[in-house]
């Protein structure tokens, strides 16, 4: 009996690929072989930004067609779930069918929770499977909530806050939610909170297939929600980029430019913060890490 191998897919965007990366090194550590699937378009830059030397022979980067053209916007939240929904699970499917003709088919699924149609195409060939979560334990146990929180009146049927009760807690020890800042709520038009509401509805219709669902977080930080979310199964934090000889993901080449900036200052007076990509798509500055930083400049220049 060959390897167990893992049929892994993250949502198309760089926080999500390199944690997902980081998750299937561990699992080559334990043992198993993976086909790490990207769409296309991040497959050429992660192959482009890849060197030699960090290619895994247990690690097998793949990919499928996206849906969008060389030209178009992959910042368009939209037309991406779209594209996605459209395209790839054909493709998805026909992956799974070579793998079936090889001498090591593919044994398990672990897809990330933004890509919920994977899991359903996983179900039809008979893989089980697994959903990777790379954020906050509390933030998908509120989406796994959703049909609740409608019944609760805390949102509309549309995903929208109701005034009256828009501040809610899940369970006890859990913290308080603004409904307002759910994911969905905070995009710019109608038409995105719409698509980007539905397509998380969707997503956790489709969670009951899985075995449980993997979360990079831990227990110590969010023990009442995991208390809360029995299927959700702390794994983290994940310390990606820590392994020199392996693949990160990075959908661009390493730049060592900064390192004379940082060389230039003293030890601990540099902060880096890392933003989603959804503030990419959201095209929005962030303002609030900016204002907490401020008082602790010292009077000094504060780089943003």
């Amino acid at each position: 009996m060959g390897l167990p191998h893992v049929l892994a897919m993250p949502f198309p965007a760089q926080g999500h690929v390199i944690s997902l990366m980081e998750l299937c090194h561990c699992l080559v550590d334990h043992g198993f072989k993976v086909t790490f699937v990207n769409t296309e378009f991040n497959h050429k830059c992660i192959i482009v930004a890849l060197s030699a030397e960090r290619t895994v022979p247990q690690l097998a980067l793949v990919s499928v067609p996206d849906g969008l053209g060389e030209g178009d916007d992959r910042n368009d939240l939209v037309r991406q779930t779209e594209a996605l929904q459209n395209t790839m699970p054909r493709r998805f499917e026909e992956l799974i069918e070579k793998s079936n003709e090889t001498r090591e088919p593919m044994t398990c699924m672990l897809v990330d929770e933004g890509m919920g149609w994977a899991l359903e195409v996983g179900r039809k060939k008979g893989l089980r499977s697994a959903a990777f979560w790379l954020a906050a334990a509390l933030m998908l146990a509120a989406i796994m909530s959703i049909t609740e929180l409608i019944s609760r009146g805390v949102l509309d049927e549309h995903g929208a806050p109701i005034p009256e009760h828009e501040t809610f807690q899940l369970g006890p020890g859990m913290p308080f939610i603004d409904a307002a800042h759910l994911m969905w709520n905070i995009l710019g038009d109608e038409r995105s909170r719409e698509t980007v509401f539905n397509y998380f509805l969707n997503n956790i219709r489709v969670l009951d297939v899985v075995d449980f669902i993997i979360c990079n977080s831990f227990k110590e930080l969010e023990e009442p929600t995991f208390s809360y979310a029995l299927k959700i199964l702390p794994i983290g934090p994940l310390p990606t980029g820590l392994r020199p000889s392996r693949a990160v993901g990075y959908f661009w080449p390493e730049d060592a430019a900064c390192l004379s900036w940082l060389d230039e200052h003293p030890p601990g007076s540099v902060v880096y913060v890392a933003a989603l990509p959804l503030l990419a798509i959201l095209r929005r500055p962030v303002y609030e890490p900016e204002l907490h930083l401020r008082p602790l400049e010292g009077g000094s220049e504060l780089d943003t």
